[in-house]
């Protein structure tokens, strides 16, 4: 006997349909359901990906005894994060409220109008270790509610008024900040978190953080001090050498996985965002075009031809995730024992063995997970190369993880600006193809100019899109604007950042939200302004809104895109270290802007714009483009800008060259 969640587009939702627990979904239903009933509501908050996730289901979701708590004493509510990241990161935040940490699963307790009184992560099904017990917890909550509903009320309403401190930032007076304070200040936040060591930030488990390492690149651009400069650089190329030659980087198959379960990247869990992927591919972009490192170009198009490969769909979307289980077990896929790795190669052989961190004892369960210790470039390495394909091949015996099919609006338009930013870059035009058949698709799909929806497929108009889907979306709109061929006149891209304003931004606060005005069935507003495995949804919307200005000419976005700094500035100051891409912005305001139009499409001019990419330079490339970048411009010209003045026309790519070098921000020695 199946549930209500069989029918649903979530995959992770169906992987719950056949639990005994009388689960609703997401919807302005249920949550009436637990007012007329007047009981409280769990909420439990995964993704298919999630191995906890699994755990907890199969553990507890699907023993009868504690299915029969649940239905007798709750209204069971379960919520795919990736399909309600608004619903996500309001209870996330909740629980933050109320306890030190947060992760998935999320289990909230809740009274019948949603507001939460009591949560936590995984809980195991009965007692024994130093969590409480999923059974007792259940338990004790209900019998709070029916023998302490004052309590519980109280306990409510305090979260809820936390959350509201929290979540709504008060209007600022305005900007007023010193650009080489921040700068100074970013620094030494950031390197009192730096591990010196094995790079990245923190101990076990470690994440890489590409939106930060980016942010660090763009910082030091900005900066005129050639201390910092060389500081945050190394910093940041360290980071990307050491988390690529680990196991969190899939040299077998390419792409990465979310994490390193440990502080030197080698265990990763194994699960592989879409997101991730995008937001290192451009990571990585940015360290080969500060460090010229070869390896970092080789894992960029690793990166790229992964997802390409590996998480395209018919339509030209892209999948969400795979699994980090197959076979019941995490990594099995991914994972090698020496005997198996001996017949693919032929036999014994210490020298590829050693290169590639493989043993007889293995580094994960007694199976060995490839990485690179001490490793040489592996780019046109030919010997490593044929030893990575032979693994490939190998790995096709494996039975794969599962890979959730969901088209996600704001993760595949992520993947739209890597494959676009790679595409421009390494003139690689099957990315820039691809990025833009991605992009046809997702506008055609997703209804964004109408009622807009989060989930690109079939039945899925019940998930309305967030801030963080037109975000996104308005950056890969605006990407292909300056590097594809498709997108020639700017007035979607105006009506899409128009509805994103009308939508999400309260003009009485300042602050964007993530839920559009009158959606979301949520009992408080939720903000996005904290960076998390990506940067906030209020930092890629007043990115936008300063690109679009800069780009389309419209004042009015600049002049909305201070009013919602202005609330954050105070955060930023505070710790820079905590806001990377609102630093970035902030310090991007205080610099001379530099713009680079080349007016045609490929060439010998485009080619030699591609490696000068970097902060602070605005770079444009196309023919027959309406806007102000391209009016009254001659064809198979580079027009240079600095600081709103103008340079003549250039016509010779040795003159650009020239031209470009000199057009680099100087910075003082020290």
């Amino acid at each position: 006997m199946v549930n209500r969640l069989a029918q649903s587009t979530s995959l992770y939702l169906r992987q719950h349909s056949e639990n005994p627990v009388d689960w609703w979904p997401w919807s302005n239903e249920a949550l009436e359901e637990a007012k007329r009933l007047d009981k409280p509501i769990f909420i439990s908050i995964g993704y298919s990906s999630c191995h906890w996730c699994h755990v907890m289901a199969h553990e507890s979701f699907e023993d009868e005894k504690i299915a029969k708590i649940i239905n007798e004493n709750f209204v069971a509510i379960k919520v795919d994060r990736e399909e309600h990241p608004d619903v996500d990161a309001t209870y996330m935040n909740a629980l933050l409220t109320m306890a030190d940490h947060g992760g998935w699963p999320l289990n909230l307790f809740c009274t019948p109008e949603g507001k939460p009184f009591f949560g936590g992560t995984y809980f195991p099904p009965r007692e024994g270790g130093h969590i409480p017990s999923f059974e007792r917890v259940l338990l004790t909550m209900a019998h709070l509610f029916n023998e302490s509903r004052a309590e519980v009320e109280e306990n409510a309403s305090s979260v809820t008024s936390a959350l509201a401190d929290r979540n709504v930032l008060a209007p600022s007076s305005g900007l007023d900040l010193d650009a080489d304070e921040l700068a100074v200040s970013f620094v030494n936040g950031y390197f009192k978190r730096f591990d010196k060591e094995w790079g990245g930030v923190g101990r076990a488990p470690k994440f890489l953080q590409p939106h930060l390492m980016r942010a660090i690149y763009e910082i030091a651009d900005y900066s005129k001090e050639a201390k910092i400069y060389n500081q945050l650089t190394e910093a940041a190329n360290h980071t990307l050498r050491l988390a690529a030659s680990g196991g969190m980087f899939d040299h077998v198959g390419g792409g990465f996985a979310r994490y390193s379960t440990d502080a030197f990247w080698m265990v990763p869990h194994f699960e592989k965002m879409l997101y991730d992927q995008a937001l290192n591919i451009r990571a990585y972009l940015r360290g080969w075009l500060n460090s010229n490192d070869p390896d970092f170009e080789y894992i960029v198009r690793k990166t790229c031809d992964f997802v390409l490969d590996e998480m395209a769909l018919d339509n030209g979307l892209f999948a969400s995730s795979f699994d980090a289980d197959s076979d019941g077990e995490e990594g099995a896929y991914y994972i090698f024992r020496i005997e198996e790795i001996r017949s693919a190669f032929g036999g014994e052989d210490k020298d590829l063995e050693r290169q590639l961190g493989i043993t007889k004892a293995g580094n994960f369960e007694g199976r060995n997970i490839i990485h690179r210790p001490g490793a040489t470039s592996i780019k046109g390495d030919q010997q490593l190369q044929s030893a990575l394909a032979k693994l490939r091949d190998l790995r096709s015996n494996h039975n794969r993880p599962a890979r959730d099919d969901k088209a996600i609006v704001e993760w595949n338009a992520m993947m739209i600006v890597a494959l676009l930013e790679a595409g421009f870059v390494l003139g690689e035009a099957r990315y820039t193809r691809a990025a833009e058949r991605s992009l046809e698709t997702l506008i055609e799909e997703s209804h964004i100019f109408t009622e807009g929806t989060r989930i690109v497929g079939a039945d899925s108009s019940n998930v309305p899109a967030t801030l963080v889907d037109y975000a996104n979306l308005v950056e890969a709109y605006l990407t292909t604007y300056l590097f594809g061929s498709t997108i020639k006149d700017p007035k979607p891209i105006i009506s899409l950042i128009d509805k994103m304003v009308e939508d999400f931004f309260d003009v009485e606060t300042s602050n964007f939200f993530l839920s559009a005005k009158g959606k979301g069935g949520l009992f408080i507003k939720s903000s996005d302004h904290l960076d998390g495995a990506y940067a906030s949804a209020s930092a890629t919307a007043i990115s936008c809104l300063l690109l679009a200005n800069h780009l389309l000419g419209v004042d009015q976005y600049q002049q909305i895109a201070l009013e919602a700094l202005a609330p954050l500035a105070p955060l930023v100051q505070r710790t820079p270290e905590h806001f990377a891409p609102l630093t970035s912005l902030l310090l991007g305001l205080a610099n001379e802007p530099t713009e680079v139009v080349i007016t045609a499409a490929s060439g010998e001019l485009v080619d030699q714009l591609r490696t000068h990419y970097s902060a602070g330079t605005l770079l444009a490339i196309g023919i027959d483009k309406a806007g102000p970048l391209f009016e009254y411009r001659e064809q198979d010209k580079a027009y240079i800008c600095i600081n709103y003045a103008c340079q003549l026309p250039i016509d010779s790519p040795a003159a650009l060259k020239d031209a470009l070098g000199q057009s680099k921000s100087w910075r003082k020695d020290g």
